[in-house]
């Protein structure tokens, strides 16, 4: 800030790691008002929205171990169980015994789940653009700086798990 600005308890807040987690804090929220609408147009909790777009990062054949599903999403097995419970009976996952390993199981999104999580994705492009209204490079910028913070900060998820950088 140039000497002769007046600090302001706005400016000064936004210069301190505490108003940068208070910004996050707002841009989770932000994110969760417009995530909403597409998980009810679609019938998903958030937790089963974040499932489905996980495996579909995950790339083909869109099969995750439950144990990388958890890690990722930071949620609890129980928690996990419950949800892959609910997308199965909606056919858009299935549990697989994993070969040569008769206690394990994969998840993997069914055809359909292919297709809604490619619809979902889509969807929460479109409404995330007309939320943010930034530039491409603007964009670029942010999600650059907040890929370096989440990396840098302890307990973000599980050693290996996908940072924006392994998904684009």
């Amino acid at each position: 800030m140039p000497a002769t600005a007046t600090a302001t308890p706005a400016t000064v807040w936004a210069t301190r790691p505490a108003g940068l987690f208070r910004l996050a804090d707002l841009l989770a929220q932000a994110v969760e008002e417009h995530t909403r609408p597409v998980c009810r147009r679609y019938g998903l909790g958030r937790t089963g929205l974040r499932v489905l777009t996980e495996l579909r990062y995950a790339g083909d054949p869109y099969t995750l171990a439950p144990s990388e599903l958890s890690r990722a999403l930071g949620i609890t097995s129980g928690a996990l169980t419950g949800c892959l419970d609910r997308l199965e009976e909606a056919a858009l996952v299935t549990r697989l015994p994993v070969p040569g390993d008769r206690r394990r199981l994969a998840v993997r999104l069914t055809p359909e789940g292919v297709r809604t999580a490619g619809l979902v994705l889509a969807d929460l492009d479109r409404v995330q653009r007309e939320a943010l209204s930034l530039s491409d490079p603007d964009t670029d910028l942010l999600i650059a700086l907040l890929d370096t913070l989440t990396a840098a900060l302890p307990n973000t998820g599980a050693p290996g798990c996908p940072t924006f950088r392994t998904w684009a």
